[in-house]
C-alpha cells in the first residue's frame, strides 16, 4: 500500500520522520477504511451504488494518504479516478454524465479561481482532487462534499492553532477535501 511509500516532498525533501511505525499507521488506516466500507454497506445495501461508494472511497483514501504524508496528489491516481468516476455515472442512478461533467467543471474553476487568486494557498493537487470528487458526486452534490470538506480543514486550522502553530502553517488540504467527499456520501441524495 501507500504507507510504505517513500516518495519525496514537492520540495523534494524527505517526509519528517513519523513518531508511529508505518505499520501501525497502515493498520489504523485500514481500520478506518474498513469502518468506512461497513457505513456505506448499512447505507447503500448491495448495489452499484455499494460498489461504486467503495471504490471512490478507497481512491480518496489513497489521495489523501499520499497527500498527508508527501504533499503530492498524483496525477497517476487523479486522472483514472476522473474517468473512473465519470464511467461510473452510467451505473449511479441521480447523478448521470450530464451531472458529473458539470459537478466535476464547477468543483474544478471553484478551486483553479482559489489557487490563482490565493497565491499558492491552494495547490494544484488540491484544484484536481476537487475536480475528483464533483465527477464523483455530480452537480449540486458536490457543493455538500466541498463543504464538508471546507469545515473540516477549518477543524484541522484550528488544530494546528491550538497546538501552537503560526498562522503562515500550511497543512496537506487534500485529506480534508477526501473526508468531505466521503462524508458527502451519507449526507443529501445517496
Amino acid at each position: 500500500g501507500t504507507y510504505w511509500l517513500r516518495l519525496p516532498t514537492r520540495d523534494g525533501s524527505e517526509p519528517a520522520p513519523s513518531l508511529v511505525p508505518y505499520w501501525l499507521q497502515a493498520l489504523a488506516l485500514e481500520a478506518v477504511l474498513g469502518a468506512v466500507f461497513l457505513l456505506l454497506g448499512l447505507k447503500f445495501h448491495v448495489t452499484a451504488h455499494l460498489v461504486l461508494a467503495c471504490v471512490y472511497t478507497g481512491l480518496l483514501f489513497e489521495m489523501a494518504v499520499i497527500d498527508f504524508h508527501y504533499r503530492l496528489v498524483l496525477n497517476l491516481l487523479s486522472f483514472p479516478s476522473a474517468a473512473i468516476a465519470i464511467a461510473g455515472t452510467s451505473f449511479w442512478s441521480g447523478i448521470g454524465l450530464e451531472s458529473s461533467l458539470l459537478g466535476g467543471l464547477s468543483a474544478l474553476v471553484l478551486f483553479f479561481v482559489i489557487e490563482v487568486v490565493g497565491r499558492g494557498a491552494m495547490g494544484r493537487g488540491d484544484t484536481k482532487l476537487a475536480a475528483v470528487i464533483g465527477f464523483m458526486r455530480g452537480f449540486p452534490a458536490v457543493w455538500g462534499a466541498i463543504v464538508a470538506g471546507i469545515l473540516i480543514g477549518g477543524v484541522m486550522a484550528v488544530g494546528l492553532l491550538l497546538s501552537g502553530r503560526s498562522r503562515k502553517t500550511t497543512f496537506a488540504y487534500g485529506p480534508a477535501l477526501a473526508i468531505g467527499g466521503v462524508v458527502s456520501f451519507f449526507i443529501g441524495r445517496g
